[in-house]
C-alpha cells in the first residue's frame, strides 16, 4: 500500500448485510489502512446498510485516529445547493457533504454515475459484493466499473468464512 498524505477509500455493497459478521472484519481493514496513511478520506453515499455500517465503524474509528475524515458524496446537483441538508449530515458526523460537478446527468443515472467518480478518484476500494450471485445490481455494476479501472480493492465478503 501506497504512503502518501491523502488516501481516498470508497466503499460500496450491497444493501442488505449481515453487520453482526461484516463489523469486526471492516474494523480490522480499515485500522490497517489508517495506521499507514498520514490523511485518510472515506468516501460514503450514504445508501444501505452496508453504507450505514461503514460510516458508524467510521465514526468509532475517529474516536482513536485523528486522521480520518467521513465525506457524503451527493448523487443529486439539487442538494448541493440546499445548506439545511448539508448541515442535516455534517451533525450527524459527516466532515464534509461534497458534489462531483462533472457528474450532472438525469436522476435516473446519477447514483451510478457519482459511484464511477467515487472509482476514479480513489486510491482504495472496499467492496461487500457476493460475486456468486447473477444480478446487475449498482453494486456489480461499480465492481465492474472498477474491475475495468484495475482499481485495487478488497471484497470483505471473501472475508466472511476466512479463520482469522
Amino acid at each position: 500500500m501506497e504512503n502518501k498524505e491523502q488516501y481516498i477509500i470508497s466503499f460500496f455493497g450491497h444493501k442488505d448485510c449481515d453487520a453482526e459478521k461484516i463489523k469486526p472484519i471492516l474494523y480490522t481493514q480499515l485500522q490497517r489502512i489508517i495506521k499507514t496513511n498520514v490523511e485518510c478520506i472515506f468516501l460514503l453515499g450514504g445508501y444501505g446498510n452496508f453504507d450505514h455500517l461503514v460510516f458508524e465503524v467510521g465514526l468509532e474509528l475517529k474516536k482513536k485516529f485523528s486522521n480520518i475524515q467521513l465525506h457524503y458524496v451527493m448523487p443529486y446537483k439539487i442538494w448541493d445547493g440546499i445548506e439545511w441538508y448539508k448541515n442535516l449530515m455534517i451533525k450527524s458526523g459527516y466532515d464534509k457533504c461534497v458534489y462531483f460537478n462533472n457528474q450532472n446527468t438525469y436522476p435516473k443515472y446519477a447514483i451510478i454515475n457519482r459511484n464511477k467518480e467515487m472509482v476514479k478518484i480513489s486510491d482504495f476500494i472496499l467492496f461487500y459484493f457476493d460475486e456468486n450471485i447473477n444480478r446487475k445490481s449498482g453494486t456489480s455494476m461499480i465492481f465492474e466499473y472498477a474491475l475495468q479501472k484495475h482499481k485495487t480493492y478488497l471484497n470483505l465478503f471473501n472475508l466472511l468464512n476466512f479463520p482469522f
